[in-house]
């Protein structure tokens, strides 16, 4: 598997949502990875892609991260600009462009928190499908009036489909390939309503990651207790 995992630690979002319990930014970022870092094997490689983040945070992130790391710094420019989705795209297309076709590919954003078990089981729905996954349970989905869904069991949990999702997403390299005109024309903003259309993303049911903004977790998951659980103090 390749990691993308985007951060920046500016306390402004793009969306205007305010931040979980508003908490600093740097703190969100350094929780959030170390809970990705869990699940990383020594096998996977990983992509830092760090927007405006101190020096102190990337040196976290190396100290709680494997040899097959890479840090790619995105210009400084107004978080409406978008250009870090720009960049990030145009380094993931270099990517898959010399992929393996199944290899899967998981863009994450640095205010997801992951359970222990989020990567792995993310590896092991994709021996089973060949569309995207997210490892999100997206709470409004059992809000929203007339937006039917199908439900899967694996092993270990059911699966959810998604008719739209944030930008944090997994799909093996030629799914992102197939999409990747739509990704292209609609950058930087989210293509997710019309890509899942044609090439449907699931979800776990309960989630395996949730979002951290206000009124947006997860359900059933003790996110409050898996965050305190998490130790970012200098070893």
């Amino acid at each position: 598997m390749k990691i993308y995992f985007r951060c920046c630690e500016k306390q402004e979002t793009v969306s205007g949502v305010n931040r979980w319990e508003e908490i600093p930014k740097w703190k969100t970022v350094r929780k959030c990875w170390k809970s990705i870092y869990e699940g990383i094997e020594e096998s996977d490689e990983v992509f830092i892609l760090h927007d405006e983040v101190t020096q102190e945070t990337l040196d976290f992130i190396e100290e709680h991260s494997y040899e097959n790391t890479t840090f790619l710094e995105i210009p400084k420019h107004h978080i409406q600009d978008r250009l870090h989705t720009f960049k990030m795209l145009e380094f993931l297309k270099t990517q898959l462009d010399t992929s393996n076709p199944e290899e899967v590919h998981y863009i994450v954003e640095d205010d997801y928190l992951h359970t222990p078990d989020a990567i792995s089981a993310m590896k092991l729905i994709f021996t089973k499908w060949n569309n995207f996954v997210t490892t999100y349970d997206y709470p409004d989905r059992y809000t929203m009036d007339k937006t039917p869904c199908f439900l899967m069991v694996d092993t270990d949990r059911h699966w959810r489909t998604n008719p739209s999702g944030t930008y944090t997403f997994a799909a093996k390299t030629k799914t992102w390939l197939e999409c990747w005109d739509i990704i292209n024309n609609t950058a930087p903003h989210n293509p997710t309503k019309e890509m899942f259309q044609t090439h449907p993303c699931i979800s776990p049911v309960p989630g395996c990651s949730s979002h951290l903004t206000p009124h947006h977790l997860s359900p059933v998951v003790d996110w409050d207790a898996l965050w305190n659980n998490i130790n970012i103090n200098a070893s």
